[in-house]
C-alpha cells in the first residue's frame, strides 16, 4: 500500500513494472506464416497492473465527472452497451491507443528480445481502454459534413451519411473519409481497407464510389456491426440466417452429449439451452425483436424446434407448442421480446408501445454508474460495523426497519451503503452523507432480538404499510417490479396462444395452463402423451376420488400402458405385463 501511495504522490511509474511478456495467440483459419495471423497478448507484472488500475480509476473518474468523453463512444465505458450503440446507429439510419513508453519482451527462437514500445497500449493492460478512448475522443468531437455522423464502440467506427442524390452522397462520404484518414495518420493508426465495407440503403442501383487512400471500398448487401447483421432492406433476413447457422452449430454440439436414450439428463439439457443457446440468440434483440413480425416469430420457432426435440427426446411429429409447455420453455420470439422490452426500459430508457405498457422510463429506478466520490476517498473503518451494535447506549440512536437502509438489521444494506461504486442511488446518498459526517456510524443489529428501538421501527413500518389514504411518496419503480410486470405480460400472451392454438390439443387437455417450470415427465411419458395413437384422452378432476385410478388407454412398443392420475397431479405412467391388468379396470 505504501508503494502505491508513494508512486501516486510522486507521479512515477517504476520502469521494471513496465516490462511485459508477449504471448502470441494464433487466429484460427489464418496463414501461419503471416505475422497478422497472431494476436499478441501482453502479460504484465501483477503489481504493475494494480498500480495501473489505481491510475485508471482516477483517470476515468476525472473524464466522466467533467464530461470530457464524447457521448458517441459506447465502448470501454461503464453503463454503456452494444445495445445502445446498435440502437443509436439504427436511429441515425432511420432519420435519414496511445500511452507512455513501455517495454515489451517477445520470445523468439534465439531467446527473449527486448524492444521499446513507442506506440499504442499492450493488449492486456488496465489503462489501454481508457487511453484509447482519449485518442478516439478527438475524431468523435470533429465537425462533420452536413447529414453525416460518426459513432464508435471501442475501435469499431461507423460513419452514416444521407443525401438526396448519389453525387452529393459520394461527396459527403469522401470528405468525411479524408478527415478520418488525417486523424489516423496523425496517430499512426493502421486501417484495414479489405475489412472496410459500405452499405447503401436506397433504391439506387449504382452506388457511390468511395475510396480509402486510393483503394476502393467494397459495397456489401449487409454489414455485421457488434454481432448484428444489418441488411440493405432492413428486414433482418441476413441476421436471422446467421442466427440459424449459429443455432445449428450449437444443436450439433448438444447432440454429442445428449442422445435419444443416453447422455445428460433432461434437466441439464434444458439448463444448457437456457444458459447457452438462448443467450447467444438473444444478443441485440432490442434492435430486431422488440416487435417481432409473424415472419420473424415463425423463423425463431423453426430455430427453437430442434432443441426442444433434443431436450425431450420426443418424436419428430410432436408439435412445437406442446413441447414448449411440457418443458416450460417459452416460445423463442416471446422470450427475446421480453428481454428486448427490458433492455428498452432499463438501459435505453425508451417507452414501450401503449398497448403493452404506459410506464414512463423516467419513473423507473436508474442504475448509477461510476464513483460516487473520488477513488481515493473512503469511509472511516469505524463508521461501518457488521457486529451486533444493539447494546451500544451512547449518543443518539436511530433505528430503521432496514427496508431502505444508522442502525439496521439488514447487512446487505450496510454493505451497499459502504460501497462508493454501488449501483443503488439511495446507497450512494448514504455513502456521501457518511463521508461528509464522519461522526455518524452505522451498525448492524440482530432482528427480533428484543431491541426496543428496532421493534418500534418495524411496528411503525408495518403500520404505515397498512394505513389507507396514506400520503404517497414519489419513489422510483424498482427493477424487480418491472421484471415481474414484463413476465406476467409475456405469460398472458403465451397462455392466449396456447388456448387458441390448433396443435397440441391432447396435451392442452392435460396441461391447460402454461408455466415456466417443466412438467417432470420421463422420456417414456413424453413419448406416450405426444404420440399419435388415434385416441382422445379425456378425464375429469374428481376431488372425491379416494385413491389414484389406473386405466389401460393404449399400447406403446407392443406393451400395454397403464395411466394413473389423481385430481391434482399430472398423469404418471406405468408399464405392466398384459396379464396383470384388465382393460379399463381399476388397479386393486
Amino acid at each position: 500500500m505504501e508503494l502505491f501511495n508513494t508512486c501516486l504522490k510522486l507521479a512515477k511509474f517504476p520502469d521494471p513494472l513496465k516490462v511485459g511478456n508477449i504471448i502470441l495467440f494464433y487466429k484460427h483459419g489464418k496463414s501461419k506464416t503471416e505475422a497478422s495471423s497472431y494476436r499478441p497478448i501482453s502479460l504484465l507484472p501483477t503489481i504493475g497492473k494494480v498500480l495501473e488500475k489505481l491510475l485508471t480509476q482516477r483517470l476515468n473518474f476525472h473524464l466522466e465527472k467533467n464530461n470530457r468523453l464524447s457521448n458517441l463512444q459506447y465502448g470501454f465505458r461503464e453503463g454503456r452497451s452494444t445495445e445502445m450503440a446498435i440502437t443509436k446507429l439504427l436511429d441515425t439510419i432511420h432519420k435519414g491507443k496511445a500511452s507512455g513508453n513501455k517495454k515489451v519482451i517477445l520470445n523468439t527462437c534465439e531467446g527473449p528480445a527486448i524492444r521499446d514500445q513507442k506506440q499504442g497500449c499492450p493488449q492486456g493492460s488496465c489503462s489501454g481502454p481508457a487511453l484509447w478512448n482519449l485518442v478516439a475522443n478527438e475524431i468523435l468531437q470533429e465537425n462533420w459534413p452536413i447529414n453525416t455522423s460518426i459513432q464508435a464502440f471501442a475501435d469499431d467506427f461507423v460513419l452514416v451519411s444521407y443525401a438526396p442524390t448519389r453525387v452529393q452522397l459520394e461527396s459527403q462520404i469522401n470528405e468525411s473519409i479524408a478527415k478520418y484518414s488525417t486523424w489516423t495518420s496523425k496517430n499512426q493508426l493502421q486501417i484495414s481497407a479489405e475489412k472496410t465495407n459500405y452499405l447503401l440503403i436506397s433504391k439506387l442501383v449504382r452506388g457511390p464510389t468511395i475510396r480509402w487512400q486510393g483503394e476502393r471500398i467494397k459495397r456489401v448487401h449487409a454489414i455485421k456491426y457488434l454481432g448484428i447483421y444489418i441488411d440493405e432492406k432492413m428486414n433482418w433476413n441476413t441476421h436471422l440466417k446467421a442466427q440459424s447457422t449459429r443455432a445449428t452449430h450449437l444443436y450439433h454440439n448438444l447432440l454429442k452429449i445428449a442422445g435419444k436414450s443416453w447422455g445428460v439428463p433432461l434437466i441439464h439439457r434444458r439448463t444448457l439451452y437456457k444458459t447457452v443457446t438462448e443467450r447467444v440468440l438473444a444478443h441485440g434483440a432490442v434492435a430486431w425483436c422488440l416487435e417481432p413480425t409473424v415472419r420473424i416469430a415463425r423463423k425463431l420457432s423453426t430455430i427453437q424446434r430442434p432443441f426442444l426435440l433434443a431436450i425431450s427426446g420426443a418424436y419428430r411429429t410432436t408439435s412445437t407448442a406442446a413441447l414448449q409447455v411440457i418443458l416450460g420453455i417459452l416460445p423463442l420470439h416471446l422470450q427475446l421480446q421480453r428481454e428486448a422490452r427490458g433492455t428498452a426500459l432499463f438501459r435505453l430508457r425508451l417507452p414501450l408501445s401503449t398497448n403493452v405498457s404506459d410506464i414512463d422510463p423516467s419513473e423507473i429506478e436508474e442504475k448509477a454508474t461510476g464513483w460516487s466520490t473520488h477513488p481515493s476517498e473512503h469511509l472511516s473503518p469505524t463508521q461501518i460495523s457488521l457486529d451486533d451494535g444493539g447494546n451500544i447506549n451512547t449518543g443518539l440512536r436511530i433505528y430503521t426497519d432496514g427496508s431502505k437502509t444508522e442502525r439496521v438489521d439488514n447487512q446487505a444494506s450496510i454493505n451497499s451503503a459502504a460501497n462508493p461504486k454501488s449501483h443503488n442511488s439511495i446507497a450512494r446518498k448514504i455513502f456521501k452523507l457518511l463521508h461528509s459526517h464522519p461522526h455518524i456510524r452505522v451498525s448492524w443489529i440482530k432482528a427480533h432480538a428484543g431491541y426496543i428501538g428496532n421493534e418500534e421501527a418495524d411496528r411503525l413500518a408495518k403500520e404505515a404499510a397498512e394505513t389507507e389514504n396514506f400520503p404517497e411518496t414519489p419513489l422510483e419503480l424498482p427493477k424487480s417490479f418491472i421484471k415481474t410486470f414484463l413476465r406476467q405480460k409475456m405469460l398472458a400472451t403465451w397462455q392466449m396462444a396456447w388456448d387458441d392454438g390448433d396443435t397440441g390439443r391432447l396435451i392442452h387437455n392435460i396441461i391447460p395452463k402454461v408455466s415456466l417450470h417443466p412438467i417432470n415427465w420421463t422420456r417414456n411419458e413424453v413419448l406416450f402423451f405426444t404420440q399419435d395413437m388415434g385416441l382422445s384422452l379425456r378425464f375429469s378432476m374428481d376431488s372425491t376420488l379416494q385413491k389414484p385410478l389406473s386405466v389401460l388407454v393404449g399400447k406403446s412398443a407392443h406393451q400395454p400402458i397403464m395411466l394413473r392420475f389423481a385430481s391434482s397431479q399430472p398423469p404418471t405412467i406405468w408399464h405392466h405385463p398384459a396379464n396383470n391388468i384388465s382393460q379399463y379396470g381399476s388397479e386393486e
